[in-house]
């Protein structure tokens, strides 16, 4: 069953040549493998060089064929099949599926499955024949010709190039609709019976190369003609028998009269829409509804009852005043036969009695004909009817004159006891006043203030309100305030206050700015913030007076390295001032020279009661040189003196 080393295959036979090379083996797992040629006795089943002859060979399952099969003569599949040279016959007893099936599994498949081919010129040879029961159901013939019992189209349609279509006997039957493209129906004097008539136009073939196909069809999509010069029938005769339908909604049921329409014109806006707006329409009880206008050049009599539910427009008349020809200065106006609205226009010039109205005279005026007549003049008419300026009137012939409907009038003084005044559209009330005691908006908001808004329309603020005597308002800008206001503890931030005035009020800022001050900011006599150019601050802190409109006392304090121009100096003492700069100074007599007195801007060490610098009876300071003359010190110069040589 195996080798000896376990792994190489074991033998049940094996024959060699005088060679030692195996011709034959049979392994343990029944697999022979011979070298040459294989023959069974009287060579009835041979194997030589991958051919296999058999006189006989019978399959009990399968036979799977990689290449091509050849068979001379005939084959045969079970007891229903026959391959022949003279055909291939099909024939069993019973079947179920396809008894004949051709397949491609061939991705983008361009070829034909079944393709029979014919030769010779006989055009009634047969194809292809489908017999049922001994009758010929299907047939095409070598010419093309196609017969058959019936043909049943489950979708797809029939499109016929070129022939036509002809029905030599049982009648045509159309479920789907009948549509004819081009060359119209000609049925050659016959009858129609038609159950409904429906006239489509559709646009043209858009890939017809014709120049004159713009896609518009100007004939009408039904029409007719009469060629007999001695017809004397109706163009179009309808008649409907009497139709009932049955009606379930009462107790007991009971058939009545059935509303039909004998004439329809509708618009079908899109494919979608389920009922078409009729434009048109003849019902059966005779009445015509219409959705556009009508025109008459006739009289229209109408002997029942008019309603008239929607606008109702008259023909205008513009009516100019002209001179009367009896006399000149008067004017008047004359309103037509055929006027239905008139316009009186204001005249050029004005009259004492205003514009006199009178009406043609004609016999085509019946009686209660209606004309409405606008007066646009400033003065009131004259006349047949009198219409005040900027009035309306409906005037109405009864038969032997006109009368103006009094009810009507357009200048209405007084409407009162209304309980119900109810507008369908807006009202407009001219430039005048509405008074009225209480004035109440359903639609507007409770608490809300009412203001004007871009368009002048009375509007309110979901944030502008006024509820127990307190208004809230997001924001606020005001012009002026003509009195107080208490702002009851709240805060004021970002004010800016111009030309204003605080009293009784502590102000508390990180910063207050005055633009119109400089320098040291004070209190006035009247208690105005102000500031002083004459007292000021350096970059070091250090102040700076510029001028003293008042004694200076420095209650014994020491002023020290001060330079002082224009001032007088009284109750000086020596320890009180040190380095002092005097620049056109005048010091009082009684006040004793200081150690140190300097004339700007040179400075000169003095002895104290020295007779070279002392002071005269003015207080002036008097320098004297050894020549004992007197100098006197002027403001604007300086002294200088040389310690050394005491000069």
């Amino acid at each position: 069953t195996s080798g000896e080393d376990g792994v190489s295959p074991a033998y049940h036979i094996i024959a060699y040549d005088h060679a030692d090379t195996a011709v034959y083996t049979l392994d343990s797992a029944g697999d022979s493998v011979q070298s040459g040629s294989f023959s069974a006795a009287n060579r009835s089943f041979t194997v030589e060089h991958s051919l296999v002859t058999a006189q006989n060979l019978k399959l009990m399952e399968s036979l799977d064929v990689v290449g091509s099969a050849n068979v001379e003569n005939s084959l045969t599949i079970g007891s229903g099949f026959a391959l022949t040279p003279g055909g291939m016959t099909v024939d069993v007893v019973s079947h179920s599926g396809t008894l004949f099936e051709l397949r491609s599994r061939q991705v983008d498949f361009k070829g034909s499955l079944l393709e029979i081919h014919s030769m010779g010129d006989n055009d009634l040879a047969s194809m292809l024949k489908t017999v049922a029961n001994g009758v010929t159901t299907f047939e095409i013939t070598s010419a093309g010709v196609v017969k058959m019992q019936a043909l049943k189209l489950v979708s797809g349609g029939v499109d016929i190039l070129s022939g036509g279509l002809r029905v030599q006997s049982g009648g045509l039957m159309v479920k789907g609709g009948l549509t004819i493209a081009a060359g119209g129906l000609d049925l050659e004097g016959q009858r129609v019976l038609l159950g409904g008539v429906s006239c489509v136009s559709r646009p043209s073939d858009t890939n017809n190369n014709d120049s004159n196909n713009n896609n518009h069809n100007a004939e009408s999509l039904f029409g007719g003609e009469v060629l007999n010069e001695h017809y004397v029938g109706n163009i179009i005769d309808i008649k409907v028998t009497p139709q009932k339908k049955l009606d379930y909604d009462s107790e007991n049921v009971e058939s009545r009269d059935a509303e039909f329409s004998f004439l329809r014109f509708a618009i079908q806006t899109n494919s979608t829409q389920t009922k078409p707006s009729s434009v048109f329409e003849v019902s059966s009880d005779g009445s015509i509804t219409s959705s556009g206008g009508a025109a008459f050049s006739g009289v229209v009599n109408v002997q029942g009852a008019s309603m008239l539910q929607g606008m109702i427009s008259f023909k205008r008349s513009v009516l100019v005043p002209t001179s009367k020809q009896s006399k000149s200065d008067d004017l008047e106006v004359v309103v037509p036969a055929d006027a239905t609205y008139c316009i009186i226009a204001a005249a050029a010039t004005s009259t004492n009695e205003g514009v006199e109205l009178t009406f043609a005279e004609t016999s085509t005026v019946f009686t209660g004909r209606i004309v409405v007549i606008t007066n646009t003049d400033k003065q009131t008419t004259t006349g047949a009817i009198k219409i005040p300026p900027m009035s309306t009137i409906l005037a109405v012939f009864d038969g032997q004159k006109w009368t103006d409907v009094q009810a009507l009038k357009a200048p209405m003084e007084t409407l009162s006891h209304v309980k119900v005044f109810e507008a369908a559209n807006d009202l407009h009330i001219g430039n005048h006043t509405f008074t009225a005691k209480r004035l109440q908006a359903t639609e507007l908001g409770r608490n809300g203030v009412l203001f004007a808004g871009s368009s002048g329309m009375i509007v309110q603020a979901d944030k502008f309100t006024f509820t127990k005597g307190v208004l809230s308002i997001p924001s606020l800008k005001v012009e002026k305030l003509l009195s107080s206001f208490d702002a009851k503890g709240h805060e004021i931030s970002n004010v800016l206050l111009s030309n204003s005035k605080i009293e009784a009020t502590s102000i508390s800022s990180r910063e207050i700015i005055i633009p119109s001050q400089r320098g040291l900011a004070f209190f006035d006599n009247n208690g105005a913030l102000a500031g002083s150019n004459a007292v000021s601050f350096d970059t070091n802190g250090n102040m700076v007076i510029k001028e003293l409109i008042s004694p200076l006392n420095a209650r014994g304090h020491v002023i020290t390295s001060a330079v002082l121009t224009n001032v007088t100096l009284a109750h000086v003492t020596s320890a009180a001032v040190e380095h002092l700069y005097l620049t056109a100074a005048q010091v009082d007599p009684s006040v004793a020279l200081v150690p140190f007195l300097l004339l700007a801007p040179v400075a000169v060490p003095v002895a104290s009661n020295s007779n070279e610098v002392e002071l005269n009876e003015v207080g002036e300071v008097v320098v004297r040189t050894e020549l004992k003359n007197e100098v006197q010190a002027v403001a604007t110069n300086a002294i200088g003196f040389d310690s050394a040589e005491n000069s």
